[in-house]
């Protein structure tokens, strides 16, 4: 197991010399990017961050699960993720990437958060994931190429967890993203509530 397939992004950009620059970057996906949960046997997971069973259980989500998030809950629900009550949260690679492009101070909280051990926040690599990994489309946009590459890594996390009766549920203000996320029978909330955050996370 380990590296599956390499591929080449090729970009060109101007120099401050006016110069056009031609850049190759090698990006590898793999298929040794584990979830993290406690008690998958799917996965090697050496040190598992996730908790299937949160301590608290939520009035909305009763069974149990883990939370994933986007980009715009990550900008804008700073305070929230980092309340003492909110754990067992998948913060997908690309949104770590988003977040650190659009606001270094809210990055250093997140990375802050993610680095307490008690919060169970867990940084998925989705973009070396091999069954997770998105490219981008002639016309897409670099914003609708990283919904969609959340989505599919809340719905590879609902797949993955199934035989342990764990869901994944995606939280997004995106009313767009929402839909399209259940129409990929994943489960999907809006977190513009503050009172919704708690409740999913107990």
């Amino acid at each position: 197991m380990g590296v599956v397939e390499r591929k080449q992004k090729i970009f060109y950009k101007k120099t401050k010399r006016g110069n056009i620059l031609k850049v190759v970057r090698e990006h590898y996906l793999r298929d040794d990017v584990w979830c993290s949960v406690a008690g998958c046997q799917q996965c090697k997971n050496e040190a598992s961050s996730l908790n299937p069973v949160p301590e608290s259980p939520s009035n909305l989500v009763s069974e149990p699960h883990v939370l994933v998030i986007d980009t715009n809950i990550a900008l804008h629900q700073i305070d929230f993720l980092s309340h003492e009550s909110i754990r067992n949260i998948v913060i997908p690679q690309t949104v770590l990437h988003e977040v650190r492009h659009r606001s270094l101070p809210v990055y250093k909280r997140l990375r802050d958060v993610i680095d307490l051990p008690s919060k169970n926040f867990y940084v998925f690599s989705n973009e070396h994931h091999s069954s997770c990994y998105v490219e981008r489309v002639a016309g897409e946009s670099s914003n609708d190429r990283n919904d969609t590459s959340i989505r599919l890594a809340a719905w590879w996390y609902g797949s993955h967890l199934q035989p342990l009766g764990v869901q994944a549920v995606l939280l997004t203000d995106d009313v767009s993203c929402r839909h399209k996320a259940k129409e990929m029978d994943i489960t999907a909330y809006s977190g513009e509530n503050s009172s919704l955050v708690f409740l999913l996370c107990g």
